[in-house]
């Protein structure tokens, strides 16, 4: 009887089993329920030790199941800097350790993270009603990283609809000069 019940045991892997036991990383920032963060938002969790990596996932659905899915892997690093999401969207996050030399393993998951991207640029000069403005005034705003360019508007009309509706097209600098 005690042979069967060792060679169960063995069978079922309880006996000398040859995984690792990863400790789940804890999400840091940004905070659950975070609002105006930047496009190019940076994930951040805590180290893990013993590991030789992470997945991460981000994703517009808490199920991470749409096609916005983005599973990303990463050396031992605990940070993950995303690129080009949308203004205005709720991004869920995630995150497990990984071990892929032997014995070869991944923590669970950590809970379902959300922020939300900004979704509006501030003007910061001229201020609102400024008077007496240079003819040459130079417009700015809060500047973003990692884009490619702003598409700014002014116009003599508070709608945006007079003929002297101006469209601008500018790269990453956050001004420009009427």
């Amino acid at each position: 009887m005690k042979t069967r019940i060792l060679l169960l045991l063995i069978s079922l892997g309880f006996y000398g089993s040859s995984y690792a036991i990863l400790t789940t990383p804890t999400q840091l920032a940004p905070a659950n329920g975070a609002i105006n963060q930047d496009v190019n938002a940076l994930l951040d969790w805590n180290v893990v030790t013993g590991i030789t990596g992470y997945n991460y996932q981000y994703d517009t659905s808490p199920t991470f199941n749409s096609p916005n899915l983005f599973n990303g892997t990463l050396g031992a690093t605990s940070q993950a800097t995303l690129a080009n999401l949308q203004f205005n969207t709720t991004y869920y996050w995630r995150v497990r350790a990984i071990k892929t030399t032997a014995p070869i393993d991944s923590s669970l998951w950590s809970g379902a993270f959300s922020f939300t991207t900004l979704n509006i640029i501030n003007n910061v000069s001229p201020v609102n009603g400024a008077t007496f403005q240079d003819a040459n005034a130079i417009i700015d705003w809060t500047a973003l990283s990692g884009i490619s360019g702003y598409l700014y508007q002014y116009d003599t009309s508070p709608t945006f609809n007079s003929p002297n509706l101006f469209n601008g097209t500018l790269g990453a600098t956050s001004q420009a000069t009427l």
